[in-house]
């Protein structure tokens, strides 16, 4: 009898053992996704000076800026089937819509300005009933927004090829932003995703900037470098991008 028992709880531990082998445990996973994305400005206002108020030539960073493409590196780290820590590196290119008004016997031209940013935050997964093929997700991060305006050029409408470029240097604003995100299957190993995020970067007093100012006149260069403060706005902008991503094991 004892001999049958043994037996029996023998077979009940190697089936229990055979079935759990069905049910693997989940292994933590790392997500890389490249996608290229296109933003829209929401709101901003204007820089002003601490000496003089200065603004944006259109009036505000919706004004002046359209709608800008941008390309970004995105990676997760996936800790549960539905819990993930995200990273976020964009990088930004921002064109004005129009020349400045208001110059008369001159042209005014200005290079793309450029935005890198980075940012990092917590990420849920939502898996959908019945489809093991997609997955949503939602997600909230913080970060910093560095924005360098682009050289501009005033070229005048006089003999001698007189002109005036201006340069600036970068300035950093805090930041955050929420969004949502689906992800589509195409192969174990890859998958294709589409998301929308809302950024708000915001306000920071009394940045320096150092700006350069090479006037141009009979062949000759005169650099001037100007150290102005100013009081930076808030701005937002809403984003929209695809691409495709890897899903890595530890």
């Amino acid at each position: 009898m004892k001999k049958l028992v043994f037996v029996f709880l023998c077979l009940f531990a190697f089936n229990g053992f055979a079935s759990a082998q069905k049910i693997l445990p989940f292994k933590p996973t790392l997500s890389i996704v490249i996608k290229g994305g296109i933003s829209v400005p929401v709101s901003g206002g204007t820089y002003t000076s601490l000496r003089t108020p200065v603004t944006y030539e259109g009036g505000s960073f919706k004004d002046y800026f359209g709608a800008f493409p941008g390309a970004q590196l995105d990676a997760s780290v996936n800790l549960t089937p539905s819990f993930g820590i995200f990273g976020n590196f964009s990088a930004d290119f921002l064109s004005p819509k129009e020349a400045r008004v208001g110059l008369t016997g001159a042209t005014y031209t200005q290079s793309n300005s450029t935005q890198f940013s980075g940012s990092i935050g917590p990420r849920i997964y939502v898996n959908l009933p019945g489809n093991i093929f997609s997955k949503f997700y939602t997600e909230a991060g913080f970060g910093i927004y560095s924005l360098k305006y682009g050289d501009e050029k005033i070229t005048y409408a006089t003999s001698g090829g007189v002109s005036d470029n201006f340069s600036y240097s970068a300035a950093s604003q805090l930041g955050f932003n929420i969004g949502a995100g689906f992800n589509v299957s195409a192969s174990p190993k890859s998958f294709v995703n589409i998301s929308i995020k809302y950024h708000n970067i915001l306000k920071k007093s009394d940045v320096t900037f150092s700006e350069k100012w090479t006037h141009t006149a009979g062949g000759q260069d005169d650099l001037i470098i100007l150290n102005t403060a100013y009081d930076l706005a808030s701005r937002s902008y809403i984003q929209i991008s695809a691409g495709f991503g890897f899903n890595l094991g530890f």
